[in-house]
């Protein structure tokens, strides 16, 4: 009885362990909006943000209290009503500055995040159709290799000629092989983004490239939109509003004499006065230029369309010839090669100017209506 019990058992540990090996070696199917999900709430960085933002908060809070119970107080030497002053007037606006630029910081992160997750995404799905284009090319050329060592066989090519078609094969599969690891690459990057096992394995959900076409009609009222509204102009006029509030209580509360910092407070006020100068020179150049940037890549966009379509156009010819015994199947293998070489080529530049689009409306503020 004892014998059977453990037998009974040890089917039932081996039936577990089975179906818990089953479970794991199972590829699950996964949407972008499922990477992005799973990568916001598992990244390390992300939480980091919310521990400084909860710090910040609570930083504010004791400022703000602590400006109320030195409300009145004055001080009886310069350096101390120049503290208090302080106290009360300047370190909550210190503190509200540290809190809004972690969140601010926090906010960017998640764009960036989701920004370079649809882009492993998106290129995961190209290299997966560019493998599946190389298996076909070494298709092509082993039939081509197979269809000379016939010929070889029966005389009419010396197997000298073969050589070439041996060492294309060889490159074909080579570079087959080295897709393969760009594949593998972005995998485990997209698992470490996901804060899964780096080796862990899924199926991505297949989904065409987004159909973008950004024009912009006025670009002279974006660049004064994006100047009035950028947060490193904004940053820098706060750093000197907060600069000229400390240089104003340093003046305002000192007794007699100027106290040192003073000059070194109007030197500071100064140079972030020319900072913010350049920095709008700086805002308006980078907008005009990656627009320009998107211009171009719009550019590229249409002409890979025009490659596509002339090579669809070229191989329904060669369908038709084909189809009538005019051509090889080699010779029509040639062109369907082609033919998704430049489909591949078209979608490639299609990504190119989404991610790029949605790089530059994320820097112009740019709000979907």
């Amino acid at each position: 009885m004892k014998k059977n019990v453990a037998i009974i058992c040890s089917i039932i540990i081996l039936l577990l362990s089975f179906q818990t090996s089953a479970a794991e070696n199972v590829t699950s199917k996964i949407a972008l909006e499922d990477v992005i999900k799973n990568a916001l709430s598992s990244n390390s960085s992300i939480q980091l943000f919310n521990n400084k933002i909860i710090v910040a908060e609570r930083k504010y809070n004791s400022a703000v209290s602590k400006a109320s119970d030195f409300t009145g107080k004055v001080g009886y030497t310069s350096e101390e009503r120049i503290n208090n002053a302080k106290i009360q007037f300047l370190a909550p606006l210190q503190r509200l500055a540290e809190l809004n630029e972690l969140i601010w910081n926090k906010q960017e992160y998640e764009k960036e995040l989701k920004l370079d997750i649809t882009e492993l995404y998106y290129q995961l799905l190209l290299l997966d159709q560019k493998f599946q284009n190389q298996k076909d090319v070494i298709d092509r050329v082993k039939l081509d290799l197979d269809i000379k060592n016939k010929q070889v066989k029966i005389g009419t090519v010396l197997a000298y000629d073969l050589l070439p078609l041996e060492i294309a094969v060889d490159e074909a599969e080579l570079r087959a092989i080295d897709i393969q690891r760009e594949i593998d690459k972005l995998v485990m990057d997209l698992n470490i983004k996901m804060g899964f096992d780096i080796y862990s394995k899924w199926v991505l959900i297949n989904r065409s490239l987004p159909e973008v076409d950004f024009i912009i009609t006025k670009i002279d009222d974006t660049v004064a939109s994006v100047v009035s509204t950028s947060h490193s102009i904004l940053k820098l006029e706060e750093e000197k509003m907060l600069i000229d509030k400390e240089l104003e209580l340093n003046i305002g509360y000192a007794i007699k004499e100027t106290p040192d910092t003073v000059e070194a407070l109007r030197e500071k006020s100064n140079n972030l006065k020319y900072s913010i100068k350049d920095e709008r020179i700086s805002v308006e150049y980078r907008v005009r230029s990656d627009y320009n940037n998107l211009l171009n890549l719009l550019d590229d966009v249409k002409i890979a369309k025009l490659d596509y379509d002339m090579s669809e156009k070229l191989l329904a010819i060669a369908q038709v010839k084909y189809d009538k015994g005019l051509i090889s199947n080699f010779e029509y293998q040639r062109l369907v090669g082609e033919r998704d070489a430049s489909q591949l080529a078209y979608n490639q530049a299609k990504l190119n100017y989404y991610l790029a689009v949605e790089n530059f409306k994320t820097y112009i503020g740019h709000v979907e209506k």
